[in-house]
C-alpha cells in the first residue's frame, strides 16, 4: 500500500515539475524595445509589503528594464487577432 501511495505522489512531482517547466519557457517580448525571450530569461525581485503582508514578484525586460510593455506569447497572439 505504501509503495502504491509513493507512486502517486511522485507521479505528482513530476507532473507539477513539468508544468513549472513549461511556464518558464512561455515566449515573452518587449514591446518597447523588441527583446524577445522566454519567462525564465525574464528579470524579476520580489517585493515585501509590511501592511499587506505578503511577497509580490515584479518581471522586467532583461533589455530595457521595463515591465509595463512585456507580453506573453498568448497576449500577442490575442492583439494581433483584435
Amino acid at each position: 500500500m505504501s509503495a502504491k501511495i509513493n507512486h502517486q505522489a511522485r507521479e505528482a512531482q513530476i507532473q507539477q515539475f513539468e508544468a513549472l517547466r513549461k511556464n518558464d519557457a512561455m515566449p515573452y517580448r518587449c514591446i518597447d524595445c523588441g527583446w524577445k525571450g522566454t519567462k525564465s530569461q525574464l528579470g524579476g525581485w520580489i517585493g515585501f509589503s509590511l501592511w499587506v503582508g505578503f511577497s509580490e514578484t515584479t518581471t522586467f525586460c532583461p533589455s530595457c528594464g521595463h515591465s509595463e510593455f512585456l507580453a506573453s506569447g498568448d497576449e500577442l497572439d490575442a492583439m494581433n487577432e483584435g
